[in-house]
């Protein structure tokens, strides 16, 4: 769940800047850590590591599609016009709030 917020978190950032602009630390931060967290756990080939590398994997997939669902939905209300993006987020994510750990 953390992850799926922090990639809505993304795209309302995006949404101020320019997305390129926004995202450029992300892109670093791709290729530096979870990218070489899962080489690593895919060369080393034991159980441990390579759990490790899906769940990074997982993380990284999951905080993608919070980005693209972000950005389709401001995209579809700004086309629609009648709803505030916040509120749009806010729908998407479940009734209770996230849970805080």
């Amino acid at each position: 769940m953390r992850c799926f917020a922090e990639g809505l978190s993304k795209a309302q950032v995006a949404r101020f800047v320019e997305a390129k602009d926004g995202l450029s630390t992300e892109r670093i931060y791709i290729v530096r850590t979870p990218l070489r967290g899962m080489i690593d756990g895919i060369v080393r080939r034991d159980g441990e590591a390579l759990v490790r590398a899906g769940a990074i994997a997982a993380g990284l997939a999951i905080t993608v599609v919070g980005y693209a669902t972000g950005t389709i939905k401001r995209l579809v209300v700004c086309e629609a016009g009648n709803e505030s993006v916040s509120e749009n987020v806010k729908s998407s994510l479940p009734a209770e709030g996230l849970p805080i750990r």
